[in-house]
């Protein structure tokens, strides 16, 4: 029988992760008594041979009751009465606690088993549901084991939701993601000490019942409990870090002090730490006023699809040399891009894409206040013009340089002023030049902005579409004259063929060039009737230009069109005699390009640049079509940057400058400026230019000894033997103007003795030459035309880009030089015999300007 109700297991502390386990007959045997078999006349008294475990209360979070297996301890587990687990005397019992836990154990109970039945197994099962006491092994008696798991003090943890922090100086940033726990903290206080190396920390206090110390410092207590220490550093901005007057790496180190609270083992700590970085305070960029202008379409357009161009935002802000070369920003690492703050619509509406012309969405209103909307320099813009687009657009955008340090792209935004802001304080604007693209001159719309007498088409041969005129059903040159505004005897004067019957069109949209403008198109002329003067020819501005006759030819026709002059465009075809075969003209890809110059200047003698004016005369192809221009040139003592690219001695054209039109650039299309194509040199990106680079070896200087633009073999040098070591790529951009040349920036170049000169990016005041080139070649299988028989004798090309001009002896077109009236007359030009000519071309010029 059991003399009692309770045992007692030996007190463990809390987290013990392998309690020691006591005999069961250490816990139970002195409650066990065998009295009934212990009397006179009654049998032996038993002895006790272990307990039956009826009653498990431990729950997971608790612990768990365990038994030695003689091997392992095992978990007690699930039982009842009718599933007793027995285990023997000789056994050891324990309560393994769950992590954390401590207090009273929960009750193991158990029967209590004499030694006179059965041998006693340790793990077996019993039920004891038919009876218990009397005559059985089993005590009717249960009794209850529990013990005690002692506190122990449990350190804090800290949880940091972030290890790093970046800012500027000056600028506070909250440390976020800040929190503590302690299992055993409960509402007893814990002591917080937050300290920073170089910076100050700053907690949101108002309404916490916390005692704070040292707020606003860079070394911050807090005594308060969990919930409340919890509750501060958890509000939002509810700590703040500043560094003030630092800038590079710090840290905000937390410390955590449970004060001891919760059990034995006194006071524990925990830490953590957060690293920050401290940046210089952002530099806002300078915006320098310079002529911002946009060449967009001179038609009515409908609004952008998917693919459409539009302009990259960086031809109009350019960063420290690069592009328009109108921004500074001295952040290291510095980005450029527009805050656009108004716009002109009355002629047209703007639109943006932020995704390369993949989508296009209206800018809207903007406005400083509450508006700009910001545009990175790889986003795009497109205007959208009406029908009635004035030669002129002032104003057509306001902008400010946006550095990207605040705001995203694509977003509008309130400009704020002042010290690091994101914004340049001062703002620019750009003028629209309507009319500098053919309105459809690809003839991707079919014949839209065009008129034509008859036999006009768009084919699909070429690049998919090709205006075509055919002379069936045609019209007398009187009427074709009438039809593209020429005066009378013009197209005879020009084809020298009389009669003739054909077709003409015209160019139906108003365009108006504002700068020196390259007229271009491709044509091709069908011949198929032996023995007949079939002809094609163009019409520009009054003045009528023969592309072929009585033979089959294609090439590429050019005339430069002067500032400020309307187009009138016209082509036609026309059948002579029989007009039983009729000859056709396919014309393609018309354009206009402006042109300009703009090299690299370098000042060799050390004394500063030296740039000569328009009105000195000299002549240079500054463009590449092959004619030569007016334009402004070095002076002396300084030279230009070139290479030779096709290696023949000498240099030809603005082509092996380095300028915008150097190599042509990576997408065909020349760079927004000589630095921009300058910097494209630098392959290491290192900032200079020296040996260490490809280009080093392949580039020269041009010191033109005699002024006269043609580059003679004692004036080309490498830069080795010029004594130049290197040339540095950043520009620093200006805005001053020498000799009527615009200095768009420089830069500075390190000379063998050591010495620094400078380097200038400058766009000359140029002039184009106003006339027309006619490059054809004959197609296979087509007559010659003994009309043009002679003309092999002169490379005219060379002549042109040279400044020579024309022999004496071809009549050419030339400009009466009276751009108001727009008259053209027909000249002989004469031949500036201080140039030579070389070996023959099929190139044949057929215009010039005097």
């Amino acid at each position: 029988m059991a003399t009692g109700t309770t045992a007692t297991l030996p007190t463990i502390a809390e987290d013990t992760a392998n309690p020691a386990g006591t005999s069961v007959t250490a816990l139970f045997a002195h409650l066990f008594s065998d009295p009934a078999d212990a009397v006179a006349g009654g049998s032996s008294a038993n002895g006790f041979a272990g307990v039956a475990i009826v009653g498990n209360a431990a729950t997971a979070g608790q612990g768990v009751w365990q038994y030695w297996s003689g091997f392992a301890w095992i978990t007690v587990g699930a039982v009842a009465e009718g599933s007793a687990l027995v285990v023997a005397a000789d056994t050891a019992l324990r309560f393994l606690p769950a992590a954390d836990w401590n207090g009273t154990t929960p009750a193991l109970t158990v029967r209590l088993i004499e030694d006179g039945g059965a041998p006693v197994v340790t793990g077996g099962r019993v039920d004891l549901t038919s009876g218990v006491g009397g005559s059985t092994v089993y005590s009717a008696d249960t009794i209850a084991l529990t013990g005690t798991v002692t506190p122990v003090n449990d350190a804090p943890q800290i949880t940091a939701g972030t290890t790093t922090l970046a800012t500027m100086k000056g600028v506070a940033v909250a440390v976020t993601g800040l929190s503590v726990s302690d299992v055993d903290a409960g509402a007893l206080p814990m002591l917080v000490t937050l300290t920073a190396g170089h910076g100050t920390l700053t907690l949101a206090s108002a309404g916490w019942d916390a005692v704070i110390t040292g707020n606003g410092t860079d070394s911050v207590t807090i005594r308060a409990t969990l919930a409340t220490i919890n509750g501060l550093l958890g509000a939002a901005n509810g700590l703040l870090y500043t560094a003030s007057s630092y800038t590079g790496a710090d840290a905000i180190r937390i410390v955590v002090n449970d004060l001891g609270n919760g059990g034995a083992g006194g006071p524990l700590t925990a830490t953590a730490t957060i690293g920050v970085t401290v940046a210089p305070p952002n530099a806002s960029p300078v915006l320098i006023d310079t002529n911002l202008d946009v060449a967009v379409a001179a038609e009515a357009l409908a609004a952008p699809t998917a693919g459409t161009v539009g302009f990259a935002v960086s031809k109009l802000v350019g960063l420290n040399g690069s592009g328009p070369a109108n921004v500074i920003d001295t952040d290291a690492g510095a980005v450029v891009g527009i805050a656009l703050t108004g716009t002109n619509e009355s002629y047209g509406r703007w639109w943006f894409s932020t995704d390369n012309g993949a989508s296009w969405s209206l800018v809207g209103a903007v406005n400083d206040s509450d508006s700009a909307l910001l545009l990175r320099a790889t986003d795009r813009l497109y205007f959208q013009p009406n029908a009635a687009v004035p030669a002129t657009v002032n104003g057509a955008l306001s902008i400010r340089a946006w550095d990207q340090t605040t705001g995203s792209a694509g977003s509008k935004t309130a400009v704020t002023l002042g010290d690091g802001s994101a914004f340049s304080a001062a703002t620019d604007t750009v003028t629209l030049h309507p009319g500098v693209l053919i309105p459809n001159g690809t003839f991707d719309k079919g014949l839209t902005g065009w008129s034509y007498t008859g036999g006009a088409t768009v084919g699909a041969t070429g690049d998919g579409h090709e205006g075509t005129l055919t002379s069936a059903a045609g019209r007398s040159p009187t009427q074709l004259e009438d039809f593209l505004g020429l005066a009378h005897g013009s197209i005879a004067a020009a084809t020298g063929t009389i009669p003739s019957f054909g077709n003409a069109m015209k160019l139906a949209t108003t365009v108006t060039v504002t700068k020196d403008t390259t007229l271009t198109f491709d044509w091709t002329f069908i011949f198929s009737d032996p023995g007949y003067h079939d002809f094609a020819f163009v019409s520009v501005n009054g003045v009528v230009t023969l592309l072929a006759k009585e033979a089959s030819a294609s090439g590429k026709f050019s005339v430069v069109i002067p500032a400020n002059t309307t187009l009138s465009l016209g082509f036609g075809t026309s059948d002579t005699s029989d007009n039983s075969v009729n000859p056709i003209l396919r014309i393609d890809n018309v354009k206009l390009t402006t042109v300009a110059s703009d090299p690299i200047v370098l000042d060799m003698a050390g004394d500063g640049l030296a740039l000569r004016s328009l009105t000195d005369g000299v002549l240079f192809d500054v463009s590449g079509d092959g004619v030569a221009d007016r334009t402004g040139w070095v002076g002396k003592g300084n030279a230009l940057l070139v290479r030779d690219d096709n290696h023949n001695g000498q240099i030809d054209d603005g082509r092996e400058l380095v300028s915008e039109h150097f190599g042509a650039g990576s997408n065909g299309g020349g760079f927004n400026s000589s630095l921009d194509a300058l910097a494209s040199l630098d392959s290491n990106h290192d900032g200079r230019i020296d040996a260490a680079d490809e280009s080093f070896a392949t580039l020269q200087v041009w010191q033109d000894a005699d002024g006269d633009g043609v580059s003679q073999p004692g004036e080309l040098r490498t830069l080795a033997d010029a004594g130049i070591l290197s040339i540095a790529t950043t520009a620093t951009p200006t805005g001053t103007t020498l000799a009527g040349n615009h200095i768009l920036g420089t830069t500075s170049m390190t000379m063998a003795d050591g010495n620094s000169r400078v380097v200038a990016g400058v766009a000359f005041d140029a002039q184009a030459t106003v006339a027309a080139q006619l490059h054809s070649q004959p197609l296979a299988a087509s007559p010659s035309p003994s009309s043009q028989a002679d003309h092999g004798r002169f490379d005219y090309a060379a002549l042109l880009s040279s400044g020579l001009g024309l022999p004496d002896t071809v009549p050419v077109v030339q400009n009466s030089l009276d751009a108001h009236s727009g008259d053209w007359a027909m000249a002989l030009h004469t031949a500036d015999t201080h140039h030579a000519t070389t070996h023959a071309s099929t190139i044949v010029p057929v215009a010039e300007n005097s």
